[in-house]
């Protein structure tokens, strides 16, 4: 996948215009031709790769973990409300980022551990961006009344 996408890239800088191509293409062409190779001559780096990219998957979950626990931590101590969705996404991200490092990734456990994280982030993200569409909702209506109310101020005259 890799060296076709790689050769459509390199294809495409030279098939674009000269102007419209520059700083495109041919960079990422090249790359994803050369990872392509290697990976298809030294197949062995493939699995190891995978090792690590998992491995940066498991740090980067206990670091997420750690954003949302200090989050539903302030809202504890601002006692505000919906701390609880934070809370128990890191606690589940946590267990998952263990798993990672603890499964073996030839097991079929292994993939369905992955499977289950990425559709609890998925949930995650999906219930945090519709809570904040109604958060720029209300702000943006706050501005408007504010802006209403400052030009209904700015057409009376203060006499003193």
């Amino acid at each position: 996948i890799m060296i076709v996408g790689g050769a459509i890239l390199t294809v495409m800088y030279f098939a674009t215009h000269a102007k419209e191509a520059e700083g495109k293409y041919l960079f990422n062409g090249l790359a994803y031709l050369s990872i392509g190779i290697i990976l298809c001559v030294k197949s062995e780096w493939l699995s190891t790769l995978i090792y690590v990219i998992l491995a940066l998957l498991a740090v980067i979950l206990i670091v997420d973990a750690c954003q949302k626990l200090q989050e539903s931590c302030d809202k504890i101590r601002l006692k505000q409300n919906k701390w609880i969705a934070p809370l128990v996404s890191a606690v589940i991200e946590v267990v998952l980022a263990i798993l990672l490092f603890v499964l073996d990734n030839s097991q079929e456990w292994f993939f369905i551990v992955l499977g289950v994280l990425i559709i609890v982030e998925a949930v995650y993200n999906f219930v945090v961006l519709v809570f904040l569409g109604r958060v720029h909702s209300a702000v943006k209506e706050e501005i408007n009344k504010l802006s209403d109310d400052q030009s209904d101020n700015d057409d009376k005259t203060i006499d003193i």
